[in-house]
């Protein structure tokens, strides 16, 4: 299982990001091997589509669920086609506490994820 996390830094210290499309970085977190890398977003400063190209760079990371704290409308039917399940994060808090809640089974499925699953 593969995990994607906005973020505004490279680190799993750093902030969940609020913003999917333009979060600076996405961190990966490898759950079957632990190991985790951190992608610079190439499209955070385009001026627009950036959430559904974010996700096709996911896609290529083979990227099994995400969790963030919101995603437009064009990133979510994105997402479901490709078949990622995204969950909700809340509040505020670093890459490493979401990783932690997800792991526990503490967050809520989002959008239409919630009512296929």
């Amino acid at each position: 299982m593969r995990i994607a996390i906005p973020s505004s830094g490279q680190a799993v210290s750093d902030p969940v990001d609020n913003r999917f499309g333009r979060a600076p970085y996405v961190i990966l977190f490898n759950q079957d091997s632990g190991e985790t890398v951190s992608l610079s977003n190439p499209y955070a400063a385009e001026s627009g589509g950036v959430g559904p190209r974010l996700v096709q760079l996911l896609v290529q990371n083979q990227v099994t669920h995400l969790i963030t704290p919101r995603i437009g409308g064009n990133a979510e039917n994105a997402l479901h086609a490709a078949g990622i399940i995204v969950f909700q994060w809340e509040g505020s808090g670093s890459v490493s506490d979401a990783l932690e809640k997800f792991t526990a089974g503490k967050l809520p499925l989002m959008g239409t994820n919630a009512q296929s699953s």
